[in-house]
């Protein structure tokens, strides 16, 4: 019998569109909308990535906009009204206009940022037609990689995908009445006004209201040197986030972080040497980078037999017998795989040639090509695998990129890459994966929605490279609008890209910290051996991306678990002990039932934390657009933490309340009189 990644036996899947139900999907309304808002989610999002070092996941924002749009449209009598499966193919463009824009300025900036061999930078400005190139075919190899991966994660790991599985019950209140509606909407209002509420700083101060603080704690010095972090981001999505993943993998990533920022902080920047080309901070990252780079290569391991078999699908359906698309139920229908993996090798040949143009030699350009390829399908199923985990938005793309960065660059040296062609070699491959990793987690998000709504999966892919083809050719010139208006590195510090700028310079000019990604390898390798010999499921990967993250973003996420797991106890307490006289099949079928019983009861909770997510989402997009325009609302400058910290805790009771108060409801009091009959 199938199961999840929480163990047990899985329900058969049953769509909210049934498969044998034809109602319109792929329409020119949805395609066009679609790309409209990708356009949009990808300037917003280029300049907040430039500015906090983090882009804000547009499906759910999405998902809002195009409903509200679509009815307003409707009402108007512009259009007729849309179906729910339209939606989510438009939500899926416009989630790709973010995406890509994360793969973009996570990586080319660094450009910017590097000096040649003259002493100025390597690039003045973006170049428009290398960047839309790469963009859109790192993109579209994302989409294509993340076909065979669709099964693997979705269906056979099973994986929760917080943001898709909020994205589907965002859509599905839509298209229904009732409490389900409340819940989903009213926590999507109440996520909007607390993030409203809550402290943005930018270059023009507080653009939000600026109520409260944006977290409690901070990273604080003992002595002369000793630092710690400790603390809190107020984040209602992060609340929802790890609601929906649930206790244990919160607890993982908690436990990264605590292992990262209040042990590992304290002894490096004790240790670390005044004058040290990198600060604490940058080498616990660094840290946390080595051990994700051992659980990312132990993660591909772990599924390898699920990822050969695609793969043989694949090469065996170019060159035998092709599966007949037709005879599959509708919402099983991929786009074929030998297509998909045919379509990727042709498109690794431009690639080629750019690099051949950027390098001006054959070797480098085969080499950075063929590195290219394979890391961008494994760093892809990476990718996919991890925004399963923790969702889109906390997904550590740029620590997938430095894996591939340190790779590439390694390698690139050793055959005889020298000075700025070699760093911008090393850069453009990055930027390649860094899009096709990107696309791909937010791909598989989409295709989670879908999988729950009863999409067409060859109708959502084939979507998807329409926005990640239409948002390639505004990203470039966006920043570069940005960077002539406030400089990237000065107004826009774009950490990420001086991140990559580090790791590429430290390996051309001999200073990378090599102590840190090793100390991180060994860390890794430990902890596997460790939970295989204790039999313990853990995840490494989990556990690399709390030590990667700081701290502030691990503590929501653990409170949103928290309360699922006590949800889960307030379930059990009226569940135990199980019946003594009830033997065989009979309690079997109690346990089965109980467990059920249990999902009921969560069902309020995820679709209260979805509309969390929903909120804190849209009203991130907002905010980015009144950075990018200059303006402010803020109230208060400066406001202290304190009045968020009151707030913030009773959004997370009212999280486990929302799901607790189901059980008290005459139906589910039922349900459990049923179960104990």
């Amino acid at each position: 019998m199938a199961t999840g990644v929480g163990g047990g036996a899985r329900k058969p899947h049953r769509p909210f569109i049934p498969p044998d139900m034809s109602i319109p999907e792929m329409t020119v309304k949805a395609l066009v909308l679609g790309v409209l808002l990708a356009l949009l989610m990808s300037a917003a999002n280029a300049y907040l990535g430039l500015y906090v070092g983090m882009t804000v996941s547009a499906a759910i924002p999405a998902a809002v906009m195009f409903m509200a749009i679509m009815r307003g449209l409707s009402k108007a009598g512009i259009v007729r009204s849309g179906t729910i499966l339209e939606s989510n193919l438009g939500k899926t463009i416009a989630a790709a206009g973010e995406a890509l824009a994360a793969g973009v300025i996570f990586t080319f900036p660094a450009l910017l940022l590097m000096l040649d061999e003259s002493g100025n930078p390597i690039w003045s400005e973006l170049n428009v037609p290398v960047v839309t190139i790469i963009a859109a075919l790192g993109g579209t190899l994302g989409v294509l990689f993340s076909i065979s991966l669709r099964r693997i994660l979705i269906i056979e790991q099973d994986l929760p995908y917080p943001e898709g599985i909020a994205a589907a019950e965002v859509l599905k209140a839509g298209e229904s009445s009732g409490r389900a509606v409340w819940y989903v909407f009213g926590a999507l209002f109440i996520g909007m006004l607390f993030r409203l509420a809550t402290a943005l700083e930018t270059r023009v101060g507080t653009v939000s209201l600026g109520l409260w603080g944006s977290r409690l704690g901070g990273t604080y010095t003992i002595g002369t040197k000793t630092q710690i972090m400790v603390g809190s981001e107020y984040s209602t999505a992060l609340l929802g986030v790890g609601y929906i993943v649930g206790f244990r993998i919160s607890v993982i990533i908690f436990l990264g972080g605590m292992t990262g920022w209040f042990i590992a902080l304290p002894i490096i920047s004790t240790f670390t040497p005044d004058g040290f080309i990198f600060d604490a901070t940058t080498r616990v990252r660094f840290f946390g980078v080595g051990t994700m780079l051992v659980g990312g290569v132990y993660t591909l391991w772990t599924i390898r037999a699920a990822i050969i078999k695609g793969i043989k699908e694949a090469v065996g359906a170019i060159f035998g017998s092709r599966p007949d698309m037709s005879k599959l139920p509708r919402h099983e229908r991929d786009i074929p795989p030998h297509l998909a993996l045919g379509s990727a090798g042709a498109l690794a040949i431009p690639i080629i040639l750019v690099f051949y143009y950027l390098s001006r030699s054959v070797l480098i350009a085969i080499v950075a090509g063929l590195i290219m390829v394979v890391a961008a399908y494994l760093f892809s199923a990476i990718a996919g695998y991890l925004a399963g985990i923790v969702g889109s938005s906390n997904n550590p793309l740029s620590g997938v990129t430095i894996i591939v960065l340190l790779f590439t660059a390694i390698l690139l040296y050793l055959l005889g890459a020298r000075g700025s062609t070699g760093m911008t070699a090393v850069i453009c491959v990055g930027a390649v994966v860094a899009c096709s990793a990107s696309i791909a987690g937010d791909n598989l998000q989409d295709l989670k929605s879908g999988w729950i709504l009863g999409s067409t999966p060859w109708k959502l892919q084939l979507s998807l490279i329409i926005g990640v083809v239409s948002s390639s050719f505004v990203i470039a010139a966006v920043v570069n609008v940005l960077h002539q208006a406030y400089g990237i590195g000065v107004g826009l510090q774009a950490p990420q890209a001086f991140l990559m700028k580090s790791i590429t310079e430290g390996v051309f000019q001999g200073n990378m910290d090599w102590i840190m990604v090793i100390s991180g390898m060994v860390l890794a390798f430990v902890l596997i051996f460790v939970t295989r010999r204790l039999r313990i499921t853990f995840s490494v990967m989990g556990f690399a991306v709390g030590i990667y993250l700081p701290w502030f973003m691990s503590t929501p996420i653990m409170i949103g678990g928290l309360m699922k797991w006590w949800v889960d106890r307030q379930v059990d307490k009226r569940l135990r002990p199980v019946p003594p006289d009830l033997e065989g099949k009979a309690r079997e079928a109690f346990v089965e039932e109980g467990a059920l019983a249990r999902e009921e009861a969560h069902t309020k909770g995820v679709l209260f934390g979805s509309g969390l997510i929903a909120g804190e989402a849209l009203m991130g997009v907002i905010l980015a657009g009144l950075v990018v325009s200059g303006r402010s609302i803020a109230v208060v400058q400066g406001a202290p933490a304190w009045p968020g910290m009151i707030i913030f805790a009773y959004m997370g009771i009212l999280l486990g309340y929302m799901a607790y108060r189901e059980l008290d409801t005459a139906e589910f009091k039922e349900r459990f009189r049923r179960v104990l009959r």
